[in-house]
């Protein structure tokens, strides 16, 4: 005996595969903005928890930050921070990280035309910020 489909049996397949199609493409099309969601309410808890153990006291590290840093007190740090030119890497970073935002923006029709004023020129945030 052959084993035929009906049309009503075949549509009821397809269907029920398109379904199927459209919920696994809705679950990843919206996979990444859970992960956004979830990260947006953690976020805030985590800052709490990263500013407890970074928050000097007195002028001296917290037992937590000490534990994380492996015993260096803050001025030690400091002082690695100063010999390894540490404001001068984070200004090169900030610098690279600015122009590549333009790059992306001028890529962008509505965002290239928008106005972009800064409240600080570069220079400026050099002087404060104490880069060479």
């Amino acid at each position: 005996m052959k084993h035929t489909l009906t049309v009503a049996q075949m549509f009821s397949k397809s269907a029920w595969q398109a379904v199927l199609l459209r919920a696994t493409l809705t679950a990843l099309l919206l996979a990444p903005l859970t992960v956004l969601a979830e990260n947006r309410r953690w976020l805030p808890h985590h800052t709490e928890d990263v500013l407890k153990v970074v928050t000097l006291t007195d002028g001296k590290a917290s037992d937590l930050a000490l534990r994380a840093n492996g015993g260096i007190e803050h001025e030690k740090m400091i002082e690695m921070a100063e010999a390894a030119g540490m404001r001068r890497t984070l200004a090169t970073i900030a610098a690279q990280s600015a122009d590549l935002i333009e790059q992306i923006v001028a890529q962008v029709p509505e965002w290239a035309a928008a106005p972009r004023r800064p409240d600080h020129d570069w220079q400026t945030l050099r002087q404060r910020w104490k880069v060479e």
